[in-house]
């Protein structure tokens, strides 16, 4: 049951970030494995974000899940920065992925634990 959250400076219409959102669920599907019917996907865009200084065009994309294997940073860090040069024009080195394996036993969904 992996989790994307994507947050950027980049300002999205609602219509734009739901296509953003729809198209970010196959990619993190397609990079862990998992099915698309659990992939959940948040965008925040038109944040206030500074990396070194500078507001200008940054990318944060934190993928969560529960047995989320070491091995598929890297493909989602590559994955991410594409993602975000193609979708957002936001260049490679302002593009930031963070993932995380959650344990089993601290992730709820539909009133019990997994």
């Amino acid at each position: 049951m992996p989790l994307l959250k994507i947050e950027t400076t980049v300002p999205l219409e609602d219509d734009r970030s739901r296509a953003l959102a729809s198209e970010a669920v196959c990619a993190v599907a397609e990079t862990t494995g998992k099915p698309s019917s659990v992939v959940m996907v948040t965008v925040h865009a038109g944040s206030s974000m500074s990396f070194g200084g500078d507001t200008e065009s940054i990318a944060l994309f934190e993928v969560r899940g529960i047995e989320l294997a070491p091995d598929k940073t890297e493909a989602l860090t590559h994955r991410f920065t594409d993602f975000a040069r193609e979708h957002l024009a936001v260049p490679a080195e302002r593009v930031f992925v963070i993932a995380d394996d959650v344990p089993r036993g601290r992730w709820g969904f539909d009133r019990r634990v997994l």
